[in-house]
């Protein structure tokens, strides 16, 4: 499974599709994905000179696996609702 998952990530065909749209949609600052049985990290550049994305896969959830990890971010949480 280690060595499919390795290969997809290289070949950029590891996860949902749809979320991968979204992703270059949004160009958020983080992006967390979960149950990807495998955990890794990416900068995901979104064009030349364009916005980065930190991007952090996390394994499935099974015992003695690394499921889990806390991220430290720094500034405020805003509300994504403008209009009140």
């Amino acid at each position: 499974m280690w060595l499919k998952n390795v290969i997809q990530i290289e070949e950029r065909t590891l996860g949902s599709v749809a979320a991968a749209q979204l992703l270059e949609k949004l160009k958020p600052p983080y992006w967390f994905s979960a149950h990807l049985h495998c955990k890794y990290s990416a900068l995901v550049q979104h064009g030349e000179g364009g916005p980065v994305t930190k991007f952090l896969a996390l394994d499935k959830c099974l015992p003695d696996r690394p499921f889990l990890q806390i991220a430290k971010r720094r500034g405020t949480i805003s509300s994504c609702d403008q209009s009140k």
